[in-house]
């Protein structure tokens, strides 16, 4: 190309980095640009002009730059000169640049120019203002599974439309998936990029995305991409990448059917994968439906009456025990019995997500994603039990602490009683939300699966 300059240092010279992102890293204003020595800074590919770093995979190196004819932003990619590219290389990454140009959908990164200059192939794409999903998991923790869910969704739809034109990914990674996020919003827009680059496989052989087949030599296909698909939603679900000895996610992330969603796209036999896109979305979409309001009101309805019950049976036991071992009256006793409840309901809330009456419902309790602290859980439980709670304490104000039940019955058996009648109210009302989510899940940031 005419009027280009030279570019880099020779092969094998090219400055290393810290561990870095790949060829899809963050790209907008709030874009992870990396501040290093490169000599690659201020060289002109055609009418492209390098600005900075962005990022750099197994097989590629992300730059930001400038159309200047167009005077925009765009994301230029390079093959790493670790060594020189072979012309397998060359023609592998131009021709998969062009199969991708070849896919109009709005979930994919917009192929903008192809080329080669001394030899050395780039790609020229859109810039997206984004970060990619691996450095979203970083940056905020496992996402709900309801949010993964909605995310996976666009990324299949990508990867049906590039199979509407033949093209299989490959090389799919959270790396390779970049997502626009407003501030404490969700993601609203979701692109793929580094379709058909099947180097990836041959630096990253041991990728948890790839299927067996592939680590094997296979050739990329729609099913080895639903593998891909389903490490993806392990990992965006957990934080972190399927484990090698093939455990699943945990019942207290997700529930069981998306549990079973993912084990199904990650089957190692690819016959036993979802045969298409098609099928795959129907599924996601039925995930995403929401319960109606009956199944999370009498769910959960009956997860309380259970945890009632052991409050009660804790309570009454210990009132009926301990005076008989030790100077306490009943009413001391059966005080230190919801004690102990409260104690037990912060530790199950916080280790485990589930009480008893949550494990038997099959309802559990998910902290947010700034994750689970002590603090959360016992404001949850206070919130939860502030009818026991206050009662106890009117009780101890207006009679003290060693009063006869007799006594507590005859002087506030009123009170407690619409004190009773609140509290249960309380509870009628926000049992009524779609989501299952009641007045002290909305106040502590923490949501509820059934499954």
């Amino acid at each position: 190309m005419d009027g280009m300059n030279r570019l880099g240092k020779p092969a094998g010279e090219e400055p290393t980095e810290p561990p870095a992102n790949d060829t899809a890293s963050a790209r907008g204003s709030s874009g992870r640009v990396i501040d290093i020595d490169d000599t690659m800074v201020g060289q002109r590919f055609h009418q492209f002009e390098v600005r900075a770093r962005l990022g750099i995979s197994g097989v590629s190196v992300a730059y930001l730059a400038e159309d200047t004819s167009l005077k925009q932003p765009v994301v230029l990619k390079v093959l790493r000169r670790t060594q020189a590219p072979t012309e397998a290389q060359v023609v592998e990454m131009l021709s998969a640049a062009r199969q991708q140009a070849r896919v109009a959908h709005q979930n994919v990164a917009q192929v903008r120019f192809v080329g080669v200059t001394d030899g050395l192939p780039f790609v020229v794409t859109e810039h997206v203002d984004g970060i990619t999903l691996r450095e979203e998991l970083k940056r905020n923790g496992a996402m709900p599974w309801t949010e993964a869910v909605a995310v996976l969704v666009p990324i299949a739809r990508a990867l049906q439309a590039a199979q509407s034109v033949g093209l299989t990914h490959g090389s799919l990674t959270s790396s390779n998936v970049i997502v626009r996020r407003p501030e404490g919003g969700a993601p609203i827009g979701v692109k793929v990029d580094g379709f058909g680059v099947r180097t990836m496989n041959d630096v990253d052989g041991g990728s948890p995305y790839a299927a067996p087949e592939q680590r094997a030599g296979g050739l990329p296909s729609v099913r080895a991409d639903m593998y891909a698909l389903g490490a993806l939603l392990h990992e965006m679900v957990t934080a972190a990448a399927p484990h090698a000895d093939g455990r699943g996610i945990s019942e207290r992330l997700a529930p069981s059917y998306v549990r079973r969603l993912a084990a199904f796209l990650m089957r190692p036999d690819p016959k036993q994968r979802p045969s298409g896109y098609d099928e795959l979305l129907g599924r996601l979409e039925v995930a995403l439906i929401e319960p109606p309001a009956a199944r999370p009101f009498l769910t959960r309805a009956a997860a309380f009456a259970i945890d009632l019950l052991v409050l009660a049976v804790l309570m009454i036991g210990l009132g009926v025990l301990l005076p008989r071992a030790m100077p306490l009256a009943r009413w001391e006793a059966m005080q230190l019995g919801l004690l102990f409840f409260v104690i037990y309901s912060v530790l199950a809330h916080h280790h485990g997500g589930q009480t008893v009456g949550k494990q038997i419902c099959g309802v559990m309790a998910l902290p947010p994603r700034q994750g689970s602290t002590w603090k959360r859980m016992l404001a949850r439980v206070l919130i939860q039990l502030w009818g026991p709670l206050a009662a106890a304490l009117i009780i101890d104000i207006e009679l003290g602490l060693a009063a006869p039940l007799p006594e507590i019955a005859s002087q506030l058996g009123g009170v407690l009683g619409v004190l009773a009648a609140l509290w249960l109210a309380g509870f009628v009302v926000v049992l009524t939300d779609r989501k299952g989510a009641a007045l002290h899940d909305h106040v502590t940031g923490t949501s509820v699966t059934f499954g």
